[in-house]
Parts: structure tokens; C-alpha cells; sequence
């Protein structure tokens, strides 16, 4: 009488192993870009409120405020991944601003500072040697910048 093995043979589960790692490695990259792009949309969403916020302060004030001046504070979800610049031009003919989220994570840093400012221009910048503390060094019209989806 033969015995039957029950279970699985070892090249069975290295089969199995095999096409497990080449599924992962297809999917990984995709998964961490649709990550990055939920973690832009936060910040995209948040530089928008603050434009707004700054639009609302420049009518009462006849000047564009700081974060501190609008009561403005990161949300936990955007202060996990960037840090908040901005910059005024109070001194000038026509009050300016640009507000900046520079990425913390080096898997963000890839992904770009994000811009807005009181032209309504909103674009992502990947040159990193453009200074955002200098009023139009880093440019909406540049050819590096990323206008918003």
C-alpha cells in the first residue's frame, strides 16, 4: 500500500515565495507614489486654506500677516511631513507673500517643496537650489517648477 504525502513539497512554497517577492516588488513603488501624493494633497490643501486666510487678513489689514499674525498652525497629518516658510514683501508698492512647505522625509524630499503665493500661482518645485526665503527665486514660471494637479 502507498502512502500519500499530505501538504506541500518544498519547490511548492519556493514557487510560492518566488512569485510573492516579484508581485511585491511590481507593487512598492506604486503603493509609496500613491502615498506621497495622499501627503502632497494635505499639504496642497493646507497652503490653499492658508492663501486664503492671507487673502481675508490683507482686506482687514491692507497687509499679508505672518502664520503667527493669521493664528495658523501645521495639522498633525501636514506637520509629520513638512515644515511651513513664509515669506512677506511688506515694504513694498504692492504687499506680497509666498508660503512654502518644505518636505522632512527624505522619501517627500523627492517629491518637492510646495508653493503658493499671492498671485495665485501653486506649483511644486524639485530644484533644491532655488531659495524660497528670497522673494522670486523659485518661480512658478521656471523650468523645473510642477503646476498642482
Amino acid at each position: 500500500m502507498r502512502r500519500t504525502a499530505k501538504g506541500f513539497s518544498l519547490i511548492e512554497l519556493m514557487v510560492t515565495v518566488a512569485v510573492i517577492g516579484v508581485l511585491a516588488a511590481f507593487t512598492y513603488p506604486n503603493y509609496s507614489q500613491y502615498v506621497n501624493r495622499g501627503h502632497r494633497a494635505n499639504g496642497q490643501q493646507f497652503l490653499m486654506e492658508m492663501a486664503q486666510r492671507q487673502e481675508q487678513y490683507l482686506i482687514d489689514s491692507r497687509q499679508y500677516g505672518t502664520a503667527a499674525e493669521l493664528n495658523v498652525s501645521l495639522p498633525p497629518g501636514v506637520a509629520q511631513d513638512y515644515t511651513l516658510t513664509v515669506t512677506l514683501n511688506v515694504g513694498g508698492a504692492r504687499p506680497f507673500f509666498q508660503a512654502v512647505l518644505v518636505p522632512l522625509s527624505s522619501q517627500m524630499a523627492n517629491d518637492g517643496r510646495l508653493f503658493v503665493n499671492s498671485r495665485g500661482e501653486r506649483w511644486r518645485e524639485t530644484n533644491a537650489t532655488c531659495d524660497a526665503a528670497i522673494l522670486g527665486s523659485c518661480a512658478a514660471s521656471s523650468g523645473t517648477a510642477i503646476a498642482w494637479e
